[in-house]
């Protein structure tokens, strides 16, 4: 829920009893169980706006930072306050950001009408540039459906394929993203011709983003792993536009997330770095099998390749 407008109040103005309000009919409300967390301020690096100032929100909604709180009692103590920043600035400019939310956010949309090569890996690297500037590592990326480049005064629409955007959701993985989001699905003007009775861009969902989403979702195979970043590993490769991390999962499960940003043309690219038992890789949504020994697998990588392994107890046995 989108309560950017409160961020920046002070003790004892009219948005503090305002926020109460409004709070507080949201979650009296039927479906307030289903709200998860506060959006805070929109963009404040890029808008200037001091850190400082948001100490007062962040702290009056959440209960955080009691210091903070002039002396008031917390309006909710039992969500999480979210601050989104724009693809911009870096580390040492973002990270006073950290200390003003409990989860930190960046949106980057790379694919635009008329640009046939899209810098796809933007997203994952502001990613990055999040997550090394929030201790928590709690990092929120949104990636693309629809925004003002995606389409003309003539109604051309480009919206991201079903590879660019299976290659920018788990490049963000990759590089540090905790949850994800999908901006722009309630934009008009990137709908079908059947679109409109139901008011959201349902065609998207049904030819690209909907099976990506269940990939990733609660009831996927993946979805332990993904949820288990603690675990998470590095692991060399034999091609330095190639970055793969492991994850433990369920029963013992070795997962690795392996993507490609560079280069023309395919490759074949050894990962290593695996326990030494392993012998062979589900490639997860693929309907394959590759080969591993020695600790370690090769396979072909495209530019914007997306390969997810699966090495299971039998298979990936820690030495």
């Amino acid at each position: 829920m989108n309560l950017s407008s409160f961020a920046r109040m002070r003790p004892g103005g009219w948005r503090e009893s305002l926020l109460h309000h409004v709070v507080g009919s949201l979650e009296a409300d039927p479906s307030g169980a289903a709200i998860a967390m506060w959006k805070g301020a929109d963009e404040p690096w890029r808008f200037r706006i001091r850190p400082a100032s948001l100490r007062f929100a962040y702290c009056l909604a959440t209960g955080r930072r009691r210091a903070w709180c002039a002396g008031r009692a917390p309006v909710d103590t039992g969500r999480l306050w979210v601050t989104i920043q724009a693809p911009r600035a870096g580390v040492w400019s973002l990270a006073p950001y950290a200390a003003v939310t409990d989860v930190h956010g960046v949106n980057s949309y790379p694919v635009a009408i008329g640009d046939p090569d899209p810098e796809l890996g933007e997203p994952g690297s502001w990613t990055n540039v999040l997550a090394l500037a929030t201790p928590r590592r709690a990092v929120w990326t949104t990636l693309q459906v629809c925004w003002t480049w995606s389409y003309d005064a003539v109604g051309n629409v480009q919206l991201p394929t079903r590879e660019q955007q299976r290659f920018m959701i788990y490049d963000a993985i990759v590089n540090g993203a905790r949850a994800l989001a999908f901006y722009g699905a309630q934009n008009p003007k990137c709908w079908g011709p059947l679109d409109p009775a139901g008011g959201w861009n349902w065609t998207y969902w049904e030819r690209v983003l909907g099976p990506l989403v269940r990939e990733i979702g609660a009831r996927s195979p993946l979805a332990p792993a993904l949820k288990n970043p603690g675990t998470t590993r590095e692991l060399p490769t034999s091609d330095r536009s190639v970055r793969a991390i492991s994850r433990r999962g369920r029963s013992g499960e070795l997962w690795v997330i392996a993507v490609r940003r560079r280069g023309e043309g395919a490759a074949a690219v050894t990962i290593a770095g695996l326990p030494p038992s392993a012998t062979r890789a589900d490639v997860f949504a693929e309907d394959r099998t590759v080969a591993a020994s020695g600790g370690a697998l090769t396979d072909t990588f495209e530019r914007w390749s997306v390969h997810v392994y699966r090495l299971t107890a039998a298979t990936a046995r820690s030495s």
